[in-house]
């Protein structure tokens, strides 16, 4: 069963309507939005975010450091929506 939340995207001033059983990754190009992918995997470290607020679920991913994670950046293709939140995509 479809759950939804939404996604404001800061850079872009929109929000948009997800599906919480979705990766954010797969979320933002659904709509559109352009982000910085390559593996899906997350072990490049090209689609990172910065969660301003609210809450996600991480999967582990391989590349962030901890100073990254300290800093609430988090990569799209390893999370998935928790509850209605905003991002700054970096």
């Amino acid at each position: 069963m479809e759950s939804i939340c939404i996604i404001q995207v800061q850079d872009l001033n929109c929000e948009l309507l997800v599906d919480n059983n979705k990766s954010i990754l797969d979320n933002l190009l659904h709509h559109n939005i352009p982000i910085r992918h390559k593996c899906h995997l997350g072990i490049c470290g090209s689609c990172k975010y910065k969660l301003k607020n609210g809450k996600v679920r991480n999967n582990p991913d391989f590349c962030l450091s901890e100073k990254e994670i300290a800093e609430n950046i988090y990569l799209a293709c390893c999370s998935f929506p928790d509850e209605d939140f905003e991002i700054e995509i970096i």
